[in-house]
Protein backbone atom coordinates (compact mmCIF):
# COMPACT_ATOMS: atom_id res chain seq x y z
CA UNK A 1 0.00 0.00 0.00
CA UNK A 2 2.79 2.43 0.87
CA UNK A 3 4.68 1.76 -2.32
CA UNK A 4 1.45 2.61 -4.13
CA UNK A 5 1.10 5.98 -2.42
CA UNK A 6 4.75 6.75 -3.15
CA UNK A 7 4.07 5.90 -6.79
CA UNK A 8 1.00 8.11 -6.86
CA UNK A 9 2.86 10.97 -5.19
CA UNK A 10 5.75 10.59 -7.62
CA UNK A 11 3.40 10.65 -10.60
CA UNK A 12 1.67 13.75 -9.21
CA UNK A 13 5.04 15.48 -8.80
CA UNK A 14 5.99 14.63 -12.37
CA UNK A 15 2.63 15.89 -13.66
CA UNK A 16 3.04 19.15 -11.76
CA UNK A 17 6.59 19.59 -13.08
CA UNK A 18 5.53 18.85 -16.66
CA UNK A 19 2.65 21.29 -16.39
CA UNK A 20 4.82 24.03 -14.86
CA UNK A 21 7.37 23.68 -17.66
CA UNK A 22 4.70 23.74 -20.36
CA UNK A 23 5.37 20.09 -21.20
CA UNK A 24 1.81 19.09 -20.37
CA UNK A 25 -1.41 20.69 -21.46
CA UNK A 26 -4.87 19.33 -22.02
CA UNK A 27 -8.02 20.53 -23.68
CA UNK A 28 -11.14 21.13 -21.67
CA UNK A 29 -12.84 18.21 -23.41
CA UNK A 30 -9.93 15.93 -22.57
CA UNK A 31 -9.85 17.10 -18.97
CA UNK A 32 -13.53 16.49 -18.26
CA UNK A 33 -13.33 12.70 -17.82
CA UNK A 34 -10.10 13.03 -15.81
CA UNK A 35 -11.62 15.61 -13.49
CA UNK A 36 -14.73 13.47 -13.04
CA UNK A 37 -12.59 10.45 -12.14
CA UNK A 38 -10.59 12.55 -9.67
CA UNK A 39 -13.79 13.96 -8.13
CA UNK A 40 -15.25 10.45 -7.77
CA UNK A 41 -12.07 9.15 -6.14
CA UNK A 42 -11.90 12.17 -3.82
CA UNK A 43 -15.47 11.47 -2.69
CA UNK A 44 -14.56 7.84 -1.99
CA UNK A 45 -11.46 8.81 -0.03
CA UNK A 46 -13.46 11.37 2.01
CA UNK A 47 -16.05 8.70 2.77
CA UNK A 48 -13.40 6.23 3.89
CA UNK A 49 -11.71 8.85 6.08
CA UNK A 50 -15.01 9.64 7.77
CA UNK A 51 -15.74 5.95 8.34
CA UNK A 52 -12.21 5.23 9.56
CA UNK A 53 -11.66 7.92 12.16
CA UNK A 54 -12.87 5.63 14.96
CA UNK A 55 -10.18 3.13 14.06
CA UNK A 56 -7.52 5.28 15.70
CA UNK A 57 -9.22 5.02 19.08
CA UNK A 58 -8.13 2.50 21.67
CA UNK A 59 -10.69 -0.29 21.62
CA UNK A 60 -12.25 -1.66 24.80
CA UNK A 61 -10.92 -5.20 24.44
CA UNK A 62 -11.09 -6.10 28.11
CA UNK A 63 -8.39 -6.95 30.61
CA UNK A 64 -7.19 -10.35 29.43
CA UNK A 65 -3.47 -10.75 28.77
CA UNK A 66 -4.14 -11.02 25.02
CA UNK A 67 -6.23 -7.82 25.08
CA UNK A 68 -3.40 -6.01 26.85
CA UNK A 69 -1.01 -7.09 24.08
CA UNK A 70 -3.31 -6.28 21.12
CA UNK A 71 -4.89 -3.04 22.36
CA UNK A 72 -1.96 -0.69 21.53
CA UNK A 73 -1.51 -2.16 18.06
CA UNK A 74 -5.13 -1.85 16.94
CA UNK A 75 -5.10 1.96 16.92
CA UNK A 76 -1.59 2.04 15.48
CA UNK A 77 -2.71 0.19 12.37
CA UNK A 78 -4.98 3.12 11.59
CA UNK A 79 -2.93 6.07 12.77
CA UNK A 80 0.77 5.21 12.51
CA UNK A 81 2.45 8.03 10.55
CA UNK A 82 4.69 5.67 8.61
CA UNK A 83 2.27 2.84 7.86
CA UNK A 84 -1.23 3.74 9.06
CA UNK A 85 -4.38 3.77 6.99
CA UNK A 86 -5.47 7.28 7.95
CA UNK A 87 -2.20 9.02 6.99
CA UNK A 88 -2.28 7.06 3.72
CA UNK A 89 -5.82 8.28 2.97
CA UNK A 90 -4.97 11.89 3.88
CA UNK A 91 -1.90 11.81 1.60
CA UNK A 92 -4.00 10.36 -1.21
CA UNK A 93 -6.53 13.13 -0.69
CA UNK A 94 -3.78 15.76 -0.93
CA UNK A 95 -2.38 14.13 -4.07
CA UNK A 96 -5.84 14.12 -5.67
CA UNK A 97 -6.26 17.83 -4.87
CA UNK A 98 -2.89 18.47 -6.54
CA UNK A 99 -3.90 16.45 -9.63
CA UNK A 100 -7.16 18.36 -9.92
CA UNK A 101 -5.41 21.75 -9.59
CA UNK A 102 -2.72 20.76 -12.10
CA UNK A 103 -5.29 19.60 -14.66
CA UNK A 104 -7.29 22.81 -14.25
CA UNK A 105 -4.12 24.93 -14.68
CA UNK A 106 -3.14 22.91 -17.74
CA UNK A 107 -6.57 23.46 -19.29
CA UNK A 108 -6.16 27.21 -18.71
CA UNK A 109 -2.70 27.13 -20.32
CA UNK A 110 -4.08 25.24 -23.31
CA UNK A 111 -6.91 27.75 -23.68
CA UNK A 112 -4.43 30.64 -23.51
CA UNK A 113 -2.25 28.96 -26.14
CA UNK A 114 -5.27 28.40 -28.37
CA UNK A 115 -6.35 32.05 -28.04
CA UNK A 116 -2.82 33.29 -28.71
CA UNK A 117 -2.52 31.06 -31.76
CA UNK A 118 -5.89 32.20 -33.08
CA UNK A 119 -4.96 35.85 -32.55
CA UNK A 120 -1.69 35.32 -34.34
CA UNK A 121 -3.44 33.70 -37.29
CA UNK A 122 -5.94 36.56 -37.51
CA UNK A 123 -3.11 39.11 -37.51
CA UNK A 124 -1.31 37.26 -40.29
CA UNK A 125 -4.48 37.17 -42.39
CA UNK A 126 -4.63 40.97 -42.54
Amino acid sequence: MYAAIDGISGAVSQLKAASASGGFSITEEGAEPLLKAVADLKAEVRSHIMKSTGLAEVLPLGQTPAAQVYRPFMATVASDQAQGLLPFLHKLQTDLDDVENTIRKSVALQQDADHSGASSLRKNEH
